[in-house]
């Protein structure tokens, strides 16, 4: 029983370290003048490990989904930089 409690707390402890690895990364290591670098370092990972989970690529209308999946996610997260006017600004047109 002592065992399956050590593993519940080693597996528990993997998302906030993972978390906080990535956060530590993006802010100090990264260049602050290309978030898209950021957004693609910060994603790649996790797309490669379901492409590899998953052992096959898209088929059909799953293309065009993704994308758009993708590009809703993208701007989503650059209005949502450090400050929501700042990333709001970078994407909207200009006047």
């Amino acid at each position: 029983m002592e065992d399956k409690r050590w593993t519940w707390i080693l597996v528990t402890a993997i998302a906030p370290i993972a978390w906080g690895s990535g956060y530590v990364v993006t802010r100090n290591l990264l260049p602050v003048e290309a978030p898209l670098w950021g957004g693609v370092l910060r994603a790649l990972p996790a797309g490669l490990i379901v492409l590899l989970l998953a052992r096959r690529l898209p088929r059909g209308s799953w293309w065009w989904r993704s994308l758009v999946l993708g590009t809703s996610t993208w701007a989503a997260s650059s209005c949502s930089s450090m400050s929501p006017g700042s990333g709001c600004r970078r994407v909207s047109p200009r006047r």
